[in-house]
């Protein structure tokens, strides 16, 4: 649920104790600017994800607080990362209200001359 406070939740997902591997869900970056995944909430998930390395077909991950990680913490804008239910019920939320924000401002000053 993407809201005007610029919040996005991910909720519903499965998980699966027997199936450890159904328990990663894809998700994406609907912002118009990076996600810092440290800033994420994630419920019932490892507080970290993964994602496709082109380079090799393989992964690489991020984990909250970690030293070993192979991903720097930051998913582009439409950008796809993978993250990992841990117990029923996880969830995963992003607020993005504590990003800079700009206000331009634009004076116009209309100098009026006279023609004789």
């Amino acid at each position: 649920t993407l809201n005007a406070e610029n919040s996005y939740s991910w909720n519903g997902f499965s998980y699966d104790y027997e199936k450890p591997l159904a328990n990663f869900h894809l998700l994406g970056n609907p912002f118009p600017f990076d996600m810092d995944m440290s800033e994420a909430t994630y419920t019932n998930l490892v507080e970290g994800y993964a994602v496709v390395n082109p380079a090799d077909g393989g992964y690489k991950y991020f984990a909250v607080g970690s030293s070993q990680n192979t991903a720097d913490g930051t998913i582009k804008v439409g950008d796809g990362f993978f993250v990992k239910a841990t117990k029923e019920n996880p969830s995963f939320s992003y607020n993005a209200a504590s990003k800079a924000r700009f206000t331009l401002s634009i004076s116009i000053f209309v100098f009026i001359t006279q023609c004789i």
